[in-house]
């Protein structure tokens, strides 16, 4: 499949990072949730609850809106295990980015909420190597990026629109 950010290893894509809380003061908020999340919380084993999901997202064919994107937010897995407090009637942002692979999302997750393990792991050159070649793919993205930023001649469109999966 050919999108305006060149070719892809990949005709889909979704990678969804949910992040869980099992503390009892982080999973219910006294001034924001309701009676009906503290029953069931208090309904299960241990408090769980999904405090952030982003999704890394490549638009579908034909689909109105930028190629590869990031959702913050997103669909809910199991509405009772994950206790979902984003209006379902409000439509989420996606937020235009470089393509994003498996080994890339873990990059992020890990060097964000592993700090320490990342800065060991980023010493290590076969941890690099992996991370250098899922980059390769993006670098096409980066092209199309300095390209339009850096052409004068033109302003028929901008970055937005040619980033744009339609």
């Amino acid at each position: 499949m050919e999108s305006t950010d060149g070719p892809s290893p990949f005709a889909k894509q979704s990678i969804v990072v949910r992040v869980w809380s099992e503390h009892a003061d982080l999973c219910f908020r006294k001034d924001w949730d309701s009676r009906t999340v503290a029953r069931r919380l208090k309904q299960r084993d241990a408090p769980r609850r999904v405090m952030y999901r982003v999704r890394f997202d490549r638009a579908l064919p034909g689909a109105d809106e930028p190629a590869f994107h990031l959702q913050i937010g997103g669909l809910v897995h199991d509405e009772a295990k994950e206790l979902d407090w984003h209006p379902t009637g409000l439509s989420l942002p996606r937020i235009p980015m470089p393509p994003m692979d498996l080994v890339l999302a873990a990059e992020i997750i890990v060097a964000n909420f592993f700090p320490e393990f990342y800065s060991r792991k980023r010493q290590e050159g076969q941890w690099r190597g992996l991370v250098k070649r899922a980059e390769e793919f993006v670098s096409r993205h980066y092209q199309v990026c300095h390209g339009h930023c850096t052409q004068r001649s033109s302003i028929d469109e901008t970055l937005l629109q040619r980033l744009w999966n339609a």
